[in-house]
């Protein structure tokens, strides 16, 4: 059972389907720019100049944006999943509340605040 209200759910839900939606049309537009007349002109111009890596860094750059965002949409649908299964909020490293707070500010976090600077400590020291 969660430790969150149901208007505090509410409110989670609303934020990851919101950020679902943006996440969709920031890849939309992505790939629309990177198929439009101006995207394709750029790296004309720079492939006239003889540099053929342009061509694939800004690909890679389109591709790396695309991950992420993929990436992320992956994290709001593994949260949604613990919506679903009363499992949101709590957290995956012992299992103790997660504060409305932060989840509020990063709604697909999977850790509570201690587990979550205790990891990021022992990443800078690794």
């Amino acid at each position: 059972m969660t430790h969150l209200s149901a208007q505090e759910l509410i409110q989670l839900e609303f934020a990851l389907s919101k950020r679902h939606s943006e996440l969709l049309d920031d890849i939309s537009h992505v790939l629309m720019d990177s198929s439009g007349a101006e995207f394709i002109d750029n790296i004309n111009e720079f492939l006239e100049q003889d540099d053929t890596s342009i061509e694939h860094l800004v690909t890679g750059i389109t591709l790396e944006e695309i991950r992420k965002y993929v990436n992320e949409l992956r994290a709001i649908e593994k949260a949604k999943s613990r919506l679903d299964n009363n499992t949101y909020g709590l957290c995956k490293d012992c299992a103790q509340a997660i504060s409305f707070n932060h989840l509020l500010q990063a709604p697909t976090t999977l850790r509570c605040d201690t587990c979550l600077h205790a990891t990021n400590t022992l990443k800078k020291a690794g």
